[in-house]
């Protein structure tokens, strides 16, 4: 693996926290691990993708992160604290009791839980860990794809400025943010939830914001369902704002996922215009 990375990693480890003897499960020794970190010796690949592992960061946003060091834009603190796990509700409910049982950091725990009721709305996290989470939300320097995630995820509990607030600072930023096509998508994802939520509430100013930056980040992409998703977002807020043209757009959304068959997404907007709009509506035709 090439030496230079190894400056990269150094910078990553330090601004999570970890030691360097936190890394020798890895197979490699304390001085191996230094003198890589230093550009003085190499180490396996299969070694380094052990030690990303362990820091919970994927090889593609290594990769980016590393790029935008030698390019002077990475931040001097990179203050992450990852968990890198599967969506999956039953396994995060594992992770949850296993951290609840050893006394672990309260924040793992909180972050946990909002992963888990953004699958399962049952229990909500309490304010005072929501406001532990905000202030970690806050004090991120670089932003990658589990950060966005978590972000997303707690877009429905958070305080509304503070969800706005970050969603702008990713899309006016987001040449610094997207160093790969995953992490663009997911600032896109986040975009327009963030939209929708700004319609339902009236903030009608932001909306219209966050449809400007929108269309940039969605221009010569094709991502054809948040395309989809971004049309019964617009038609929403025509509908909110008294155009008769809204309501269409919106009924046109749905019948294209529909026909795309992508169910999870029409039940999610099916239901939220049955709510909003209208408690009937016909997309057989």
């Amino acid at each position: 693996m090439k030496s230079d990375f190894g400056r990269t990693l150094r910078k990553i480890r330090r601004g999570k926290n970890v030691s360097i003897c936190q890394l020798e499960v890895c197979g490699l020794s304390k001085s191996q691990i230094s003198r890589f970190e230093r550009g003085e010796s190499e180490i396996s690949c299969s070694r380094f993708i052990k030690i990303l592992d362990v820091l919970n960061i994927g090889l593609d946003e290594f990769i980016g992160f590393h790029n935008l060091q030698k390019s002077n834009k990475l931040p001097s603190t990179v203050n992450l604290q990852r968990i890198h796990i599967n969506k999956d509700l039953k396994q995060l409910e594992g992770i949850l009791q296993t951290l609840e049982d050893t006394h672990s950091n309260q924040l793992e725990k909180v972050m946990i839980k909002v992963m888990i009721y953004s699958l399962n709305q049952s229990s909500k996290p309490s304010q005072k860990e929501i406001n532990l989470l905000t202030d970690y939300l806050f004090d991120i320097d670089l932003w990658g794809n589990f950060e966005i995630n978590l972000l997303n995820d707690s877009a429905s509990i958070i305080n509304y400025n503070t969800l706005y607030l970050l969603t702008k600072e990713l899309i006016t930023d987001s040449s610094d943010f997207t160093s790969n096509q995953a992490n663009k998508l997911l600032i896109i994802q986040l975009a327009i939830n963030t939209l929708m939520i700004s319609i339902d509430l009236g903030f009608f100013g932001n909306s219209k914001f966050l449809i400007r930056n929108l269309r940039e980040l969605l221009k010569s992409e094709n991502y054809l369902y948040e395309d989809t998703i971004f049309m019964y977002a617009r038609g929403y807020l025509n509908f909110k704002t008294g155009s008769l043209s809204g309501k269409k757009n919106m009924v046109r959304s749905l019948k294209i996922l529909r026909y795309l068959n992508k169910d999870s997404l029409l039940k999610v907007y099916l239901k939220h215009y049955l709510k909003n709009v209208e408690n009937r509506i016909e997309l057989t035709h």
